[in-house]
């Protein structure tokens, strides 16, 4: 089973939580979500998911730093812009090989 540990508060969760846990997801609030925070999140295998933007402009800003999920009651709107950015994506990803990813359960821990 695959573990989201949801947040709203400014400050990051404690290591130890993180340990106990172990999500696949980080869900946050997404006016907490910076570039610095989606970077380091990465660092330590997890995916970012953002809750609940309905701001097309919000939407495509979060895109942009990369978060892995957006939660929104918009969904037209927000596959209208995924749809730009997997072709954005896809272009990109013929010109340069990705490594292989790690398997789930070593992405996890923190």
């Amino acid at each position: 089973m695959e573990l989201a540990l949801t947040w709203d508060r400014e400050d990051p969760p404690a290591a130890d939580l993180w340990q106990a846990v172990r999500p696949r997801f980080y869900n946050v609030y997404y006016p907490l979500i910076t570039r610095e925070l989606v970077a380091e999140v990465h660092r330590h295998g997890c995916e970012v998911s953002a809750w609940t933007v309905n701001d097309f402009t919000e939407m495509a800003r979060l895109l942009g730093m990369g978060v892995d999920a957006v939660v929104t009651d918009h969904p037209a709107e927000l596959a209208q812009l995924a749809g730009g950015q997997r072709e954005h994506t896809s272009a990109h990803q013929d010109r340069a090989a990705r490594p292989a990813a790690e398997p789930p359960h070593q992405r996890r821990g923190w």
